[in-house]
């Protein structure tokens, strides 16, 4: 069966599935400049690629979430059979012997997802999910250690004075999906609104840098500035709020702020960008791996911590800043952020050892900053 590939209700491409996986098998474009930001219109390889980001994946497809694929065999059936809508962009896919409009599929413009689940086009490994609340989505994240490091991303940006991010609210619950916990047990969910909407589309950083060739020696940071700017945003307010988030990201020691977990907001009728989207998904941070926060981390370790990202590690991150625009003074304490994690349910011990490596990241944070140190080779 052939689909239409379409942006709101302009027909992009031409597409078929297989009907048993759901990958793209062809693809004909109509329309090249809607196709979406850094994915080729030439063949179907990229767009393919796109397809397949854009699903479930398989590691959260088999969790204890209730996924119910119907007649779909695997998410990018699922997918598909779900229109390919999402609460990120207003793109989706439409069977050719149908005659629906943006409008009765856009997520936006719905109280009622009997009809579709866009929880089909929601990424990553944690267990997550849109639900309507008063017809209104939120987002629903479960794990009550994830859930406590995106309040204390939230009431750091807070804090700071930095506006542009997704407030994170801690919840006891996540309705249908898991029992309110015993009283004094923690909380399991954080929950947050869409930072997009009909009218603003978020584009992954993965697919903005793929719009243009990086040379040999451009930077990964460099890069993702020139693409920025070659797709009309203005360079330094680019910089300015990556240099942000690079900070605050080695303070929690997030080490998951890969190319998908970052990106740009565009004006989805003129395609025109407006700029970054705000700072979200900080979950996987604080020594958040299974082994990593049972002990102290000594102080050299705090130098080698690899990452999943821009950077090959977070020191090198910090090496880009020209201008620190963190207010140290204004950050959680050692206390509160110990408080926060025993008021969601981790025990004191563990709470205190991630706690006290929190503020050994402070440290040397300041001390970077403030005196100008630089690390050994040997430390390197």
């Amino acid at each position: 069966m052939n689909y239409t590939f379409k942006h709101r209700d302009d027909t992009v491409a031409v597409v078929s599935f297989d009907s048993y996986t759901g990958q793209v098998t062809t693809f004909s474009v109509v329309n090249p400049e809607l196709m979406p930001t850094g994915v080729s219109p030439v063949g179907c390889g990229e767009f393919r690629k796109w397809w397949k980001y854009r699903a479930v994946p398989f590691s959260r497809s088999t969790t204890k979430f209730p996924y119910n694929f119907g007649q779909a065999f695997n998410p990018c059936a699922y997918l598909r059979d779900n229109f390919g809508v999402s609460l990120g962009d207003c793109y989706w896919v439409c069977p050719e012997e149908m005659d629906f409009r943006w409008e009765e599929v856009s997520p936006f413009n719905t109280s009622d997802w009997r009809d579709f689940d866009p929880n089909a086009a929601l990424g990553g490994d944690q267990d997550k999910r849109w639900l309507l609340s008063d017809g209104k989505p939120y987002l629903y994240k479960i794990g009550a250690y994830e859930a406590v490091n995106e309040y204390i991303a939230s009431e750091t940006h807070r804090r700071q004075g930095f506006g542009h991010y997704v407030p994170y609210c801690l919840s006891e619950v996540c309705p249908g999906l898991s029992e309110r916990t015993a009283e004094g047990e923690g909380f399991t969910a954080c929950v947050c609104a869409p930072f997009t909407s009909g009218d603003v589309e978020y584009v992954p950083a993965w697919q903005v840098v793929n719009t243009r060739k990086q040379g040999n020696s451009t930077s990964n940071f460099e890069h993702i500035l020139d693409c920025a700017e070659a797709c009309g945003m203005d360079r330094e307010k680019v910089r300015e709020f990556l240099e942000y988030q690079t900070i605050t990201d080695f303070i929690f020691t997030n080490i998951d702020r890969h190319y998908t977990n970052f990106g740009f907001l565009r004006d989805s009728k003129t395609l025109r960008f407006l700029g970054p989207a705000p700072i979200f998904d900080t979950g996987n941070s604080m020594f958040f791996e299974p082994d990593s926060h049972l002990r102290p981390v000594r102080y050299e370790e705090l130098f080698k911590i690899k990452t999943n990202g821009i950077f090959r590690n977070e020191y090198k991150g910090l090496g880009v800043v020209r201008n620190c625009s963190v207010d140290f003074e204004k950050l959680m304490s050692y206390e509160e952020v110990k408080d926060a994690y025993v008021k969601g349910g981790v025990d004191a011990k563990t709470a205190d050892i991630i706690a006290g490596n929190y503020r050994s990241k402070i440290k040397i944070c300041k001390n970077f900053f403030e005196t100008g140190w630089k690390m050994k080779k040997t430390e390197q």
